[in-house]
């Protein structure tokens, strides 16, 4: 008798204790008949919803491989310029000055790591200074085509970093002016130059991507000089040194 009492406890306990698993389990699982049969089947339940955790990291698993897409930036920075006699081939004056630019493109990856970017731009500087009598000031306006090569370094899951090197091709356009005492009454008269001509660049840089936002720091280097005639050989010539920026672009 005591083993059948015994017997009988021990079903009940481990039918109590099946019960309690299948009940705990049943926001994982879900049990369902089966079509037509007298089985049942055992599916993921639908109670399951990832962790804010999950999801966050999740949101940030994005940038694996950068993604091929329209982009739009802008960028600042610094610039030197300097202006010479055509005639004489003597440089005159050095400015440095502040610039900004815009562009808008799109980049193309041909595998993981590297990739090529068509865009266009458009620059403008300014620069001032008390030097030539009563001071010279000078904005640049650059508008250029470009194509540039990129090379990522690294392609994570929350990132990338890479570097870049292309051209660019356009045209400048500058405004000079000269101001100067012209008489004992100190009457200033202003002098205008306007030179203008093929632009061309060499540049490179890095940059840094995270999901559809980027980063950069770009280093150009322009070729040509703008030229301004007097007449013959006499002139003024004018082109940017080099110019130093940084950069964000949205990708779409």
């Amino acid at each position: 008798m005591k083993k059948i009492i015994l017997g009988l406890l021990v079903g009940g306990f481990s039918h109590i204790m099946a019960n309690e698993m299948i009940i705990a389990e049943s926001d994982i699982y879900t049990i369902r008949p089966a079509n037509n049969t007298n089985r049942s089947v055992i599916e993921p339940s639908s109670k399951i919803k990832p962790s804010r955790q999950s999801r966050g990291i999740k949101a940030l698993q994005v940038n694996k491989d950068e993604k091929s897409g329209i982009f739009i930036g802008f960028e600042m920075g610094m610039d030197e310029m300097q202006m010479r006699d055509s005639l004489l081939s003597v440089i005159r004056y050095k400015f440095t000055g502040g610039a900004v630019g815009g562009k808008v493109g799109y980049k193309f990856f041909l595998q993981p790591n590297v990739g090529i970017r068509a865009y266009g731009s458009l620059n403008y500087s300014m620069h001032e200074t008390e030097a030539g009598g009563g001071g010279i000031n000078i904005t640049a306006l650059v508008f250029a085509a470009n194509a540039d090569v990129l090379y990522n370094f690294y392609n994570g899951e929350y990132g990338i970093f890479g570097a870049f090197a292309g051209l660019g091709l356009g045209g400048s356009s500058w405004d000079i002016k000269f101001r100067g005492y012209v008489n004992s009454y100190d009457t200033m008269e202003t002098t205008t130059f306007k030179p203008s001509g093929l632009y061309m660049d060499a540049k490179i840089g890095l940059r840094a991507n995270i999901s559809h936002h980027g980063v950069e720091f770009i280093v150009k280097v322009p070729f040509i000089e703008a030229k301004e005639s007097f007449g013959g050989l006499a002139g003024i010539l004018t082109k940017q040194n080099y110019q130093i920026s940084l950069g964000y672009n949205f990708t779409f």
